[in-house]
């Protein structure tokens, strides 16, 4: 009883492709191809709104179908791609709901899909994020990183600059800034996932890409040399980044008390006050 008041809320789907659509006047759409998407930024759906109620996904979950899916995946059993749009920084599921949902559960990272960008209107600010998703990828090469901030894309190229510059003064300047990009993924990047990945990072924080928690370090890491007015690395950055979300069952527990203690109150006196957490 007590392990189920401390698990995190049951997953569901937070997003509507044709609500999302009409809002952003998206209508015109571009094939990107088979690529890896991050299953923390497969938040929407295509005709199946039923599975934005979580009650209706723990139904979902429980048909023959799904178990059938899951087995298969945990065996590691070869399964077709899926079809996914990709709107906002948002993947919306066309095909394959069951194949996606247990990969969730699984505490999959990426899933092989087929893509459909979906345009915006220029006229709406989402414009702006997929148009920096356009030039970040054909300035680098790096078609892999997905990060759903305004700003974080400009953050990766500013990084791969500095990067870029490091090896120059080092005498092994790169020839190009996709160079620069490969450079700055293989010797940066990578290590820093791997050492999340390495302490559970990746699989205790679902809902972020990898690329969005490498963002996070990067911001943990400023804010600790700000404060100790040195610079202290990636290594120990990741360490106390990783010390700080050892136990993410403590915030479910949190909410759960404080929302408990509200409906006591509520039910004892009939005054009620806001309990809003900051997400």
């Amino acid at each position: 009883m007590l392990l189920t008041l401390f698990r995190s809320q049951q997953f569901a789907l937070t997003r509507t492709f044709s609500r999302d659509a009409a809002l952003l006047n998206a209508y015109n759409q571009r094939y990107l191809g088979l690529r890896a998407v991050p299953v923390a930024a497969i938040t929407g759906t295509v005709g199946r709104s039923d599975l934005c109620v979580p009650s209706r996904m723990a139904a979902f979950q429980a048909t023959h179908r799904f178990q059938g899916i899951i087995r298969a995946m945990a065996r590691g059993d070869g399964l077709p791609p899926v079809d996914l749009y990709l709107l906002d920084g948002h993947y919306y599921i066309r095909d394959g709901h069951h194949r996606v949902v247990a990969a969730r559960e699984l505490g999959i990272l990426d899933i092989d899909a087929r893509v459909i960008e979906c345009l915006p209107s220029s006229a709406v600010p989402a414009a702006a994020w997929h148009r920096a998703r356009a030039a970040f990828e054909r300035e680098t090469g790096l078609p892999g990183l997905h990060v759903r901030r305004p700003d974080g894309y400009d953050l990766l190229r500013r990084q791969i600059a500095e990067h870029g510059w490091y090896l120059g003064e080092r005498g092994q300047a790169p020839r190009s800034f996709v160079e620069a990009a490969a450079r700055w993924e293989r010797e940066i990047y990578h290590p820093v996932v791997a050492e999340l990945d390495r302490r559970g990072v990746l699989t205790r924080m679902p809902d972020l890409t990898t690329t969005e928690l490498y963002l996070a370090v990067c911001d943990h890491k400023w804010f600790r040399s700000e404060r100790l007015e040195r610079d202290v690395g990636f290594t120990a950055a990741v360490a106390s980044f990783a010390r700080m979300h050892r136990h993410p069952w403590l915030e479910g527990l949190s909410d759960w008390l404080v929302r408990g203690w509200a409906a006591l109150v509520r039910g004892l006196t009939g005054w009620g006050f806001d309990v809003s957490l900051p997400s």
